[in-house]
């Protein structure tokens, strides 16, 4: 048996490797590949696959199996893990323990440098091992933001996080569209590029971002 998690994030080569072998699998042997996104898959490796599409609970029993794990664990705050983890709870559990504080700080230095107009600041925040995890939490921000803007804030992931959503809903929609655009593409470029320069990839989306802050402010 053998599983391959976020199978998206193979490499061109990497996948075509994967495909050979699928071709000519080993005998009495099973890939499990977990995949989030299968349109971005090369074709010739999706028609080598059976589909299971594994379904969540509904989030009020996904909600009430947190409580449980987690007696002191505020509603917001499950709602919210659940969100970023497209309502798993068992990787939900594994944000509200692991990670929580981790993204805790990641919004408050993010509100802080919104209110300073000093993005190139979270530099040292971004250029982490986990880049890629925190570009994801930023997006859905992002994405937040417009949410609010079209009156929709009862859809917004981060249920947590209302006022920095607030701080962020009064950018122009243009502006958020195209940062989200831009971060979408960085992290693409982080997942699939292995040697690729991540501090440099990483300061130039902050100082870009930054310059259309400083510009709007004028």
């Amino acid at each position: 048996m053998v599983w391959i998690k976020e199978v998206e994030a193979l490499t061109e080569a990497a996948a075509n490797a994967l495909l050979k072998t699928l071709e000519e699998p080993p005998v009495n042997c099973y890939f499990l590949l977990n995949c989030q996104q299968p349109e971005i898959l090369l074709a010739t490796l999706r028609s080598r696959c059976f589909y299971y599409h594994l379904a969540p609970p509904e989030m009020n029993y996904a909600i009430h199996w947190l409580q449980q794990q987690l007696p002191n664990m505020a509603y917001a705050d499950g709602v919210t893990a659940l969100n970023l983890s497209q309502g798993a709870p068992v990787l939900a559990l594994s944000l509200l323990k692991q990670e929580w504080q981790e993204r805790e700080a990641f919004c408050q230095a993010l509100y802080v440098s919104l209110q300073q107009q000093n993005l190139y600041g979270l530099l040292a925040q971004f250029n982490q091992d986990n880049a890629e995890r925190k570009i994801y939490w930023l997006l859905s921000l992002l994405l937040d933001a417009l949410k609010r803007q079209t009156h929709a804030e009862v859809y917004c992931v981060n249920q947590d996080k209302q006022p920095l959503i607030m701080a962020l809903s009064q950018l122009p929609s243009a502006m958020l569209l195209a940062v989200s655009e831009s971060w979408k593409q960085c992290r693409h470029q982080l997942v699939t590029i292995p040697a690729i320069n991540k501090e440099l990839l990483l300061a130039e989306q902050l100082l870009d971002w930054e310059a259309q802050l400083v510009a709007l402010g004028k």
